[in-house]
């Protein structure tokens, strides 16, 4: 009984030792200085959990998100490891794998929605995952620097991002949890638990 329950004991020390807490942002952040560092990283990769919801649906799924330059790889599986959506940009041509039938395309949110339904805007979201707002759309900073919300209008309605924790990574300032919604229906959060970035 005493070597189970000590077993016991070590797996769970184990799985909290492997579970590491991204490190916070700092006090205050240079916003300028920040951005620029966002618009020069072009290679990354996150991974973390989506939750969509919409008038029709809603799932959660884990999220692997790799980017490398215009190219990119964006997978969504469910908990027990199916795959609900692998796409793939690459040179400007989308390939889309869902219940497993392929469909290509060029624009991988316009694809994303004709195939499935879904409305996820993939090419905004490129900047919206590392927190960066074009000089056009309206966006709001705290008191520390850090970005709250941007707003842009779409021919589909207005989005808006709500950023709701950040975290640092190799001296830049990243989000961590957001939340992206289009009126009336769409929900959209993200939680990114890992990002690797150059």
């Amino acid at each position: 009984m005493h070597i189970r329950r000590l077993s016991l004991f070590l797996l769970l020390i184990a799985s909290l030792w492997g579970c590491k807490t991204p490190p916070p942002p700092p006090e205050f952040v240079n916003a300028t200085a920040n951005d620029q560092k966002l618009i020069e990283l072009v290679n990354w990769e996150l991974r973390g959990r989506m939750a969509f919801k919409s008038a029709d649906e809603s799932f959660s799924a884990n999220m692997r998100w790799q980017q490398n330059g215009e190219d990119l790889s964006f997978k969504l599986t469910n908990l027990v490891g199916v795959t609900l959506l692998d796409m793939q940009v690459t040179d400007g041509r989308t390939v889309l794998t869902i219940d497993g039938e392929e469909y290509t395309g060029d624009e991988p949110g316009e694809l994303i929605y004709d195939v499935s339904g879904w409305q996820i805007p993939i090419r905004a979201m490129q900047r919206w995952v590392k927190g960066l707002a074009l000089e056009n759309e309206y966006s709001i900073r705290d008191d520390k620097g850090l970005l709250q919300k941007i707003q842009v209008n779409s021919l589909r309605g207005a989005w808006l991002v709500d950023y709701q924790q950040f975290t640092q990574s190799n001296s830049i300032v990243l989000p961590r949890q957001l939340l992206i919604t289009q009126d009336p229906n769409i929900e959209i959060k993200l939680k990114i638990n890992r990002w690797e970035n150059q």
